[in-house]
């Protein structure tokens, strides 16, 4: 799960606001997945999705998070 509750945004009249949802968490893994590359550029799908899952921390155990929660997508852990 990675946070997406709550972000600042700006809307479509370029006013700042507060949003949450699933559509501002895929940009957000998305950018992570390009950090990761621009550091490993010939790193295959399943690298780049283990360097992902690594970076979660582990959920109390149910059904609905498989591999935990990224705290904040934009710290430096992808320039390693």
């Amino acid at each position: 799960m990675l946070p997406a509750e709550q972000i600042p945004v700006i809307d479509h009249r370029g006013v700042k606001t507060i949003a949450s949802g699933s559509s501002y968490a895929v940009p957000r893994l998305v950018a992570m997945a390009v950090r990761f590359l621009q550091n490993h550029p010939n790193a295959s799908i399943d690298e780049i999705k283990n360097a992902l899952i690594a970076r979660a921390i582990k959920a109390p155990s149910n059904n609905i998070v498989k591999y935990g929660w990224i705290p904040d997508p934009l710290d430096d852990f992808m320039l390693d």
